[in-house]
C-alpha cells in the first residue's frame, strides 16, 4: 500500500503512514473494548439504568479522537453495528417505552455490567487521556485472551452483510 501511495501521490503518503501508525499504535487493544469504556463512559455520565441506543449513538459520534463518528465508509456508527459489535458479548438491546409512546431500542446497564468487570478494569483505574476522554489503561487488563478483537473492519462484507 505505501507504494500505491507513494506512485498516486498527493496526500496519499501521507494519510497511509498516518493509517498505519494508529494501526501500531493500537496494539492489542480492539475497538470492542473501547467500545464497552465509551459505552460505561456514557451510562456513568447518564446516571440511567438504561439508555435509548439512539442516544448511545450520538454521544458515541460527539466523542473527539474515537472512531465512531466515522465507523464505516466516513459515516457514524448505526443501529446494526452497534449491535453486531456488542453480541459477542452477550449484550442485546430490549425494547421499551423509555418516555416514549411507542417502544424504542434500549441498552440497560445490567446488561453492561459483567461484562465491565471482565474486559474493563474498575473505574479507579482508568486515566484521563490528554482530551479530557476517559480510556482504559491497556497495560492494567490481566486477560484479553477471549476479547472479540476487533470484530470487523468497518465497510467490509462480513457473513454476506455489509456494515
Amino acid at each position: 500500500l505505501f507504494a500505491i501511495a507513494d506512485e498516486i501521490g498527493g496526500a496519499w503518503p501521507a494519510m497511509v503512514r498516518a493509517a498505519a501508525q494508529e494501526l501500531e499504535n493500537r496494539g492489542e487493544r480492539s475497538y470492542a473494548v473501547d467500545l464497552l469504556s465509551d459505552i460505561r463512559d456514557i451510562f456513568d455520565a447518564a446516571s440511567d439504568s438504561f439508555l435509548r441506543s439512539e442516544d448511545i449513538l450520538g454521544h458515541l459520534s460527539r466523542q473527539q479522537e474515537s472512531p465512531w463518528a466515522e465507523w464505516s465508509k466516513g459515516r457514524p456508527m448505526t443501529l446494526h453495528s452497534l449491535a453486531k459489535m456488542l453480541k459477542p458479548f452477550g449484550i442485546k438491546s430490549e425494547r421499551s417505552r423509555a418516555g416514549t409512546p411507542n417502544p424504542v431500542s434500549v441498552y440497560t446497564r445490567k446488561s453492561f455490567e459483567p461484562v465491565w468487570e471482565r474486559y474493563l478494569p474498575t473505574p479507579g483505574l482508568r486515566e484521563t487521556d490528554t482530551s479530557g476522554t476517559s480510556r482504559t489503561n491497556p497495560n492494567s487488563v490481566s486477560d484479553v485472551s477471549d476479547v472479540p478483537v476487533d470484530l470487523y473492519l468497518p465497510g467490509v462484507e462480513v457473513d454476506g452483510e455489509e456494515d
